[in-house]
């Protein structure tokens, strides 16, 4: 593992602790601020976490519109989500680019992790999820077995689409 990938690592759970813990998007944009600081994104990395950040604030805007996910005091999405991707698409950039796994064990780390991180949150008083709702819990779940494959795209990355050109 990289010096940059762990700098990445802890400056992405300085995000998730200061929107999800404390639900504060001002501190985790003081946070991301630093990281910009301190690691300045090129132009490719830049545009995917933007990418990245929008799919996914969609499909969390998607199943908290459904009714699945609540969050504490927000009518629809809080401010610190909008954060916390940001945080987390730029910290998925970095990770696919030092992180050298076999591809089944990528999509079941960041599946493990994602609905660890979820269930954190509603621990912790961020947001409840009905996962009792199955079709919606499945689809969350598709999400985030899709969610490697759509960032290889994204980052061009994907050996059959170049073969195709």
């Amino acid at each position: 593992m990289s010096n940059s990938l762990l700098v990445s690592g802890l400056f992405f759970n300085g995000i998730w602790f200061t929107t999800v813990v404390m639900q504060s998007a001002l501190l985790g944009l003081l946070v991301c601020f630093a990281w910009l600081l301190i690691n300045q994104p090129n132009k490719s990395e830049f545009a995917f976490t933007l990418v990245i950040a929008v799919l996914g604030l969609a499909v969390d805007g998607f199943l908290t519109y459904q009714g699945w996910m609540n969050f504490v005091d927000s009518v629809w999405l809080p401010a610190w989500l909008f954060v916390l991707w940001l945080g987390f698409a730029r910290f998925s950039y970095q990770w696919l680019q030092h992180m050298k796994l076999h591809p089944l064990l990528q999509l079941l780390l960041f599946c493990g992790a994602a609905t660890l991180n979820y269930a954190a949150g509603e621990r912790l008083g961020a947001a409840s999820i009905q996962w009792q709702s199955l079709g919606y819990t499945a689809l969350f779940l598709a999400w985030w077995l899709a969610f490697i494959p759509i960032c290889e795209f994204f980052m061009g990355r994907i050996p059959w689409l170049k073969s195709a050109h």
